[in-house]
């Protein structure tokens, strides 16, 4: 089995199986701004912090001080502690591909470095030619990668406009070929990164998102598995004037939560898995009723009274659900169960007049607020053109009685058009190559990545912006 020299990175080590090949060299290109830098120094901090691997950074663009300017004081106390060395070979451009290398075995052989970093191909191709540059990168991969099993990131600066790599080198010297790209979800920047080739792994998973906050950072596949959450759930007291998430980090995001007679709505992706979306609206739900208020729910098309008590029993005890929720359904005959509601369908201002009825008794003599929660998909199936009747309905009654409105949205809803103009919050998950992100339509704000928090017994995430 190859050995691996893990970059630190979880998520891409997770897809390449355990880290890059030990002794290999690999190309890391991309536009300028991508965070290739910010991935090498990653490579070589982690690897003296983590493993006790010595590293070396080779400059070819920037001069050693403004290097650890802008790497930062993680890369500046790896320096310091002689885990990393950092290479100012500024002064070295125009030399012949012969004294170059030299220079650079000189500084990694007495200390054994097992990682090195060399930054860029570009500027070597700039400062000495090609053919002297291939000299080089042959004599490299021949003693430094070969010889002496160090793994080894060359990067390579894609021009804007350009999908050309150097010289094409990475066909014939390269083990493995890296590109990190920024681009943009609705003019929000995303970031991805794409596993081209590395030899002697299987990748199963060639691109995945990331994000240059807090460093590097790559995120994992997503994983519906909820079998390890069983804790009780801690509610958010909710902020004079409005409804928290249950999510400091999305309460954050919408300044405090939901405001009372609003209608937030979150729009769903269409490959995005239930068990994403349920890590944002489950949250809301229990936070609500843990509360003390209501809950009103018009479950999706896929899912019936029993599957919503069943998301939330668990989390809150089976009393506190029982009396302080109603769940409609759409069916004839047969029995219900007490915490159900039934609607006919087809006739808006019926159905209408169950509900509110509904509300009325679960606001009861204190005047509880109320969440009414509304499956759009639903709405669309039995109602037709009579459900932007009951979006005006139900939005009316959220406003005058200071409730919250909430919902999701698929895609195919033959009103989505009402809904995006009508929402006061409009919420957009989807979930590009494999990690699921949300980002605000109202109020505007960047792409986040959203995964389970580990440190809850209960439905819960964390947010990361992608910067």
């Amino acid at each position: 089995m190859i050995e691996s020299a893990p970059t630190g990175v979880e998520g891409l080590d997770q897809a390449i199986g355990g880290g890059f090949p030990r002794g290999s060299l690999v190309i890391l290109a991309g536009n300028p701004g991508t965070g290739k830098t910010t991935l090498g120094a990653k490579f070589l901090c982690e690897g003296w912090s983590r493993w006790g691997e010595r590293g070396v950074y080779v400059s070819f663009a920037e001069s050693a001080d403004s290097l650890r300017a802008i790497l930062g004081g993680r890369f500046g106390k790896c320096c310091d502690e002689g885990g990393v060395k950092a290479l100012d070979f500024v002064s070295l451009r125009g030399e012949g591909a012969s004294a170059i290398l030299e220079a650079i075995m000189e500084e990694m052989s007495p200390s054994g470095a097992k990682r090195l970093v060399i930054d860029s191909l570009n500027a070597l191709i700039q400062s000495m030619g090609p053919e002297e540059v291939r000299i080089l990168l042959q004599a490299i991969f021949g003693r430094a990668v070969r010889q002496m099993g160090c793994t080894t990131i060359l990067i390579s600066e894609i021009p804007l406009g350009s999908d050309r790599i150097g010289l094409g080198i990475e066909e014939f010297v390269a083990d493995g070929l890296i590109i990190l790209r920024r681009g943009d979800i609705e003019g929000r920047t995303f970031r991805e990164l794409e596993i081209v080739k590395l030899r002697g792994r299987r990748i199963d998973r060639p691109r995945m998102a990331f994000t240059l906050e807090g460093g590097f950072k790559a995120f994992s596949q997503f994983s519906g598995d909820w079998a390890e959450w069983r804790g009780a759930f801690e509610p958010i007291p909710n902020p004079r004037g409005r409804f928290s998430t249950g999510n400091e980090g999305l309460d954050a995001l919408l300044g405090g939560g939901f405001r009372e007679g609003s209608f937030a709505l979150l729009e769903l992706s269409p490959d995005l898995p239930r068990e994403a979306y349920n890590l944002i609206r489950i949250p809301i739900w229990l936070n609500f009723i843990a509360n003390g208020n209501r809950l009103l729910a018009i479950p999706n098309t896929s899912a019936s009274a029993r599957a919503y008590r069943a998301m939330l029993i668990g989390f809150i005890e089976e009393g506190a659900f029982d009396g302080n929720a109603k769940i409609a359904e759409f069916a004839r005959g047969g029995p219900r169960e007490p915490y159900s509601i039934r609607l006919g369908g087809g006739s808006p201002s019926a159905d209408w007049r169950i509900l509110s009825q509904a509300l009325r008794g679960l606001r009861g003599k204190d005047g509880r607020k109320c969440m009414i929660y509304v499956g759009w998909d639903a709405i669309d199936r039995f109602y037709g053109e009579g459900g932007r009747k009951l979006l005006a309905l139900l939005y009316a009654e959220a406003k005058y009685n200071g409730d919250l409105l909430f919902g999701v949205v698929k895609p195919g809803t033959s009103f989505i058009e009402d809904l995006r103009r009508s929402a006061d919050y409009h919420l957009k998950l989807s979930i590009p190559d494999g990690a699921p992100c949300l980002y605000g339509v109202k109020p505007r704000t960047g792409v986040y990545h959203f995964e389970r928090d580990p440190s809850k017994g209960y439905p819960s995430c964390l947010f990361t912006e992608i910067v």
